[in-house]
């Protein structure tokens, strides 16, 4: 479920047996779902992946039919729900669920570091408009995040200043509408660095590992769009202590969760401190055109790799360090509206550092700037450097536009 089409070939590759359990998002948004002939190939519908009636249903109709059923995967933050769910169900292991409350609750996962030993923001679990207007003290110092408790995406999340702006956001507060549970949790702003970690875990050991920077952390991606992306930061001497603090840290979390095999993305701040201060961690690879950017500076395919490890194929994991580093990016209009005018992409590819290009935008997408991720002009940059890549990303934004009316 939640997957690529890239995942589903490779997996009819190495001749799988699949069924893809779609949402009602899926089947209006995901055209390779109707080429799918091969009979290895079934599509079991519902409409809501967050709903335990449709998942339960699909765990009885499966198991009714006496499918054994081996591996349940997804490369999306979308249904890590519905996977611990499933997982559950048909292995018979609460840790699955487990896994999947510790990745997408935000007041689980501070619970996980809090018994990891990970070091994290202070935070406050639930916090509410009734609250906030009965004067009931959230005992933070401002500035702070304020952020949805299953958030996804960035959806909803807000650096507020003051009690003024708290007031505005509470009022004005319209979940997305993937989001279910209407608490709000809160936590510390801390100032410094933004960065994600993704590692491949095999046998309860870091087989691969990438750190990459945000090129602005992403609580201000809407006040420097131009920057809405990250480059990877390879290994040497001179980050050698960050890797290994940070990739111990989530081996502290898998250890907690009983996360063994698989692939991990982790966010992190490093403070004024010079300490690293954990953000969140998904039981997923990371999204966006992260596994691309680790593809071009290592040399790995980060998605098939991890398929490997949960279909159990050894692989050997040759690895080749680029001597660039390599940066996803989003162009997106400089202001909302629908789109108009498209860059020329001629003109775009002929840029020497420009290693790829998706125009996945259609004139007249609707864009509304409420979120980081809201996907338009989106490729890979090679740099020397951090610097150097923020200054192609800003580049690109200036010279080629997405224009809405």
């Amino acid at each position: 479920m939640k997957t690529t089409e890239k995942v589903l070939n490779y997996l009819e590759k190495k001749e799988c047996n699949i069924i893809y359990v779609s949402d009602s998002w899926d089947r209006e948004n995901i055209s390779f779902l109707n080429n799918k002939s091969n009979k290895k190939f079934r599509e079991i519908k519902v409409d809501n992946l967050d709903s335990l009636e449709e998942l339960s249903s699909v765990y009885v109709q499966l198991t009714g039919e006496n499918i054994n059923i081996s591996k349940i995967i997804s490369g999306a933050e979308y249904s890590t729900f519905a996977i611990g769910y499933l997982k559950t169900l048909f292995f018979n292991d609460t840790s699955y669920l487990k896994q999947a409350i510790s990745a997408r609750d935000k007041r689980a996962m501070k619970q996980v570091f809090d018994v990891s030993n990970v070091r994290h923001a202070n935070y406050v679990p639930s916090f509410s408009k009734e609250k906030f207007f009965k004067k009931i003290s959230h005992h933070l110092i401002y500035p702070i995040i304020v952020k949805p408790v299953a958030g996804t995406g960035t959806f909803n999340t807000q650096l507020v200043n003051n009690d003024y702006e708290l007031s505005k956001y509470f009022n004005s507060l319209k979940l997305h509408p993937t989001l279910v549970s209407q608490e709000i949790t809160l936590e510390e702003y801390i100032a410094g660095e933004e960065y994600h970690l993704d590692i491949l875990w095999k046998n309860g050991e870091a087989v691969f590992s990438s750190i990459s920077q945000y090129l602005t952390p992403r609580i201000n991606v809407l006040n420097h769009p131009e920057l809405n992306g990250s480059v990877t930061i390879k290994r040497d001497e001179t980050t050698e202590s960050t890797y290994s603090e940070a990739i111990e840290s989530q081996k502290k979390i898998n250890q907690n969760i009983n996360l063994i095999n698989g692939v991990t993305h982790s966010e992190f701040i490093i403070d004024k401190n010079n300490q690293i201060v954990f953000i969140e961690f998904a039981t997923r690879y990371g999204g966006f055109k992260v596994p691309e950017t680790i593809k071009h500076t290592y040399g790995i395919d980060l998605i098939v790799e991890w398929i490997n490890i949960e279909l159990g194929i050894e692989s050997q994991l040759n690895t080749s360090q680029s001597k660039y580093v390599y940066s996803c990016f989003n162009l997106v209009p400089k202001k909302p509206g629908s789109i108009s005018i498209i860059p020329n992409i001629e003109e775009m590819i002929k840029i020497p550092w420009l290693v790829e290009i998706i125009d996945s935008q259609i004139i007249g997408n609707y864009f509304s700037l409420t979120n980081p991720s809201e996907w338009g002009l989106t490729g890979i940059i090679k740099g020397k450097d951090v610097i150097d890549v923020k200054n192609k990303t800003r580049y690109l934004f200036e010279h080629f536009p997405l224009e809405v009316d």
